[in-house]
């Protein structure tokens, strides 16, 4: 069946996100050295590159765990707010061919709509400065959701657009969860396609721990037994639909 709907991530995939997000960042990071809330060190642009993606809350956990909760929200702030300012001084760059590949893709008849990890200013600043209404359904930003995770989002996505779907995106963790399946399921799409037998395979690939066990397994604890074979019931047959 052709695809319908393609679902893509912004940052990192059509935006080049680390022109913007670095001096933002480094701006931020200053601050709170002369708050003396944190001890300066050298950070690379590489380190920087691999919080791209994440959404506020987890790459300041990632980044400063230790770090006061007041501050780390006031960092993140300021980061959004610099991150808007430079959208609005058209600093902000898509990738090369991104606008020919949409534009090629929107005359095929796909609904394109946007999943990305950003706050709601973030993703107001950059659909006005992209016109991205040319070719987007929809922009679906984290902070909307209560930051709750993509793969939770996404269910929205798969109620209000036709299937099936596309993802696109730029992380490994994106892939890693959907290639486990042995029944060629992408969880990250469709978590509870009536073709899973919940053998665990994703959980043991991800990366994140952003998927886990809710039925047919308990409290899921005992992921290797779930993961080498699936569950059996009382005729010794395989549960197919758990």
């Amino acid at each position: 069946m052709m695809t319908k709907t393609i679902i893509f991530d912004y940052d990192g995939t059509i935006h080049h996100t680390l022109g913007i997000y670095e001096p933002a960042f480094r701006e931020t990071y200053q601050w709170l050295t002369e708050q003396k809330v944190t001890e300066e060190r050298e950070i690379g642009s590489v380190e920087i590159a691999g919080w791209l993606g994440l959404n506020s809350k987890e790459m300041w956990n990632t980044f400063l765990p230790e770090l006061d909760q007041s501050y780390k929200e006031q960092a993140s702030r300021m980061v959004g707010d610099l991150m808007v300012r430079q959208i609005r001084k058209h600093k902000a760059v898509w990738y090369p061919g991104a606008e020919e590949m949409l534009t090629a893709l929107k005359n095929r008849g796909y609904h394109l709509v946007i999943l990305s990890n950003c706050k709601a200013s973030y993703r107001e600043a950059h659909w006005k400065e992209f016109g991205m209404e040319r070719w987007f359904d929809h922009f679906y930003d984290c902070e909307s959701y209560g930051f709750r995770p993509k793969t939770e989002i996404v269910q929205e996505i798969i109620r209000e657009y036709t299937g099936p779907y596309l993802v696109v995106g730029d992380r490994r963790q994106d892939l890693e969860c959907a290639r486990a399946c042995k029944m060629d399921v992408d969880v990250t799409k469709a978590p509870n396609h009536t073709e899973c037998i919940r053998c665990g395979m994703c959980i043991r690939a991800c990366p994140t721990g952003a998927v886990s066990f809710r039925y047919g397994f308990g409290d899921g604890k005992d992921k290797e037994k779930a993961a080498e074979a699936p569950r059996k019931n009382q005729n010794n047959k395989e549960e197919q639909n758990i």
